[in-house]
């Protein structure tokens, strides 16, 4: 419910390109034709859906990353490779798609799986860039920790779950005993894991002020993610009673039984709230939206202190998420299947003096490797699966293909403007007409007049298959 609606495209032409743009000027420079090599921003937010109102949801409040995408090229359809942090992340940070036994699990490592491929930051590194990591990037933090940062990232596992309400000690509880699943925090921004690793992105960029390098610097925010915690005044933001709720809350009818929701946010406390409760899809939305809203704010100071430091006129940036989020839709919590809104992530890439594009052709999140090589003119390996959208930044998108890939453990996926089409093993299948049925009521995989479509999307994603295997 978070995306904006999607458009049809017919069954013989869903590979076709639709782009809604605008152009930019004939004079607009490429940062590839500056003698200045541009500097890299990436901001990457943790288990972000679309909850922006860049992408429609008028009722979240995020302002900053609101005026990111005025002078940016939104993708309105990202999706990635597996909605899972880790896998997701390894997969992006290399190019490279999924393949069952590559890229499974949500702490998948790079650096063991493709021991032999280099990742996007260590190319940047081998290319005279200060590299650096900042809050979570790759999901283990000693993937290709030596090979791809300049400084090695510090500290040892991620806090997802640092409580700052004394009351959250009362709440310990979920199947894992862990803290509650939301918090009321009465903190200033700084005081949450993610206030800090905003504060050291803030020193960075004034250390770095000084430099004559170029840097690729990396800031990861864990919230949105589980759980819910955040300073008062974002849960003060909204109004509860107002945040509205999944529309439809029932299984898909004959979806596979591979096909299920995720079990985490039950592994945190309840509050003593009933379990899919209307009060506990309130509340869980509300903690949602209100971590948003202070990631949000985070963005801001970051990108404040970008301009302070006069970066802002040499600086490709980057934000997105690594996977989507169920928030309640079909009664499951979070990602770990092959439904719309597990997959579908917000991406904006940001260029100095480009004007604001909104594509709404389906890209993948492997395709954001290939782009930096291109934005940095830094050759590109000849292994990589995905493509780059420097053309769909230039306002140009014939080559966009309009047809993702992504995986699941037993399932793997395309995905289109109009269908999401799975397989899984045992045979079984699903396919949702994102066009008609955007709410995912039914699996349509059986319905006569969906034969030619279901024989498009097979055979594209036996392509995807075959191409996930091939590396050097």
């Amino acid at each position: 419910m978070f995306s904006k609606a999607v458009t049809s495209l017919g069954v013989t032409s869903f590979l076709c390109m639709n782009l809604q743009a605008g152009s930019l000027p004939q004079d607009a420079s490429s940062p590839n034709t500056q003698t200045n090599r541009p500097n890299v921003l990436v901001l990457w937010i943790d288990d972000l859906v679309p909850a922006l109102n860049t992408y429609g949801m008028d009722y979240a409040i995020s302002p900053n990353i609101d005026r990111l995408a005025a002078r940016s090229t939104v993708f309105q359809n990202a999706y990635c490779s597996v909605p899972v942090c880790g896998a997701s992340r390894a997969s992006l940070l290399t190019g490279l798609h999924p393949t069952p036994d590559r890229f499974t699990a949500f702490n998948s490592r790079a650096d063991e799986d493709v021991p032999e491929i280099k990742s996007v930051p260590e190319f940047f590194r081998m290319n005279g860039y200060e590299t650096i990591s900042l809050g979570k990037i790759f999901h283990v933090r000693a993937d290709h920790a030596e090979s791809a940062w300049s400084r090695l990232p510090s500290g040892g596992s991620l806090p997802h779950a640092t409580m700052l309400d004394p009351d959250s000690e009362n709440w310990i509880g979920g199947t894992r005993e862990r803290g509650p699943f939301y918090e009321i925090g009465d903190v200033d921004d700084w005081a949450y894991p993610d206030g800090k690793v905003a504060k050291r992105a803030i020193k960075e960029l004034e250390r770095l002020n000084g430099s004559d390098d170029p840097f690729f610097l990396a800031v990861g925010f864990i919230r949105p993610h589980l759980p819910f915690y955040a300073p008062r005044q974002y849960w003060d933001l909204y109004d509860r009673d107002e945040i509205p709720l999944a529309p439809f809350r029932e299984r898909p009818e004959g979806a596979p039984q591979q096909l299920r929701g995720s079990g985490e946010i039950r592994t945190y406390g309840d509050r003593g709230l009933e379990y899919n409760s209307d009060e506990f899809h309130r509340i869980a939305r509300h903690g949602y939206l209100a971590c948003v809203s202070y990631v949000d704010a985070l963005v801001g100071h970051v990108l404040d202190a970008l301009e302070k430091n006069g970066f802002a006129e040499n600086t490709i940036i980057v934000l997105l998420g690594d996977h989507g989020f169920l928030l309640g839709e079909h009664n499951f919590w979070g990602k770990h299947n092959l439904l719309h809104n597990a997959l579908h992530t917000p991406l904006m890439i940001t260029r100095p003096g480009q004007n604001p594009i909104d594509i709404y052709t389906p890209v993948s999140l492997v395709d954001v490797a290939p782009t930096l090589f291109d934005l940095a003119a830094i050759e590109k390996p000849d292994y990589l699966h995905g493509h780059s959208l420097l053309e769909a930044l230039d306002g140009r998108g014939e080559h966009l293909e309009g047809v993702t890939y992504s995986r699941w453990r037993t399932g793997d996926a395309v995905v289109t403007r109009d269908w999401i089409y799975a397989e899984y093993n045992g045979g079984d299948s699903l396919l949702l007409d994102l066009k008609n049925d955007p709410e995912a009521r039914r699996n349509a995989v059986s319905d006569s007049d969906k034969g030619d479509a279901v024989e498009l999307l097979k055979a594209r994603l036996n392509d995807f298959r075959a191409q996930a295997e091939v590396l050097p």
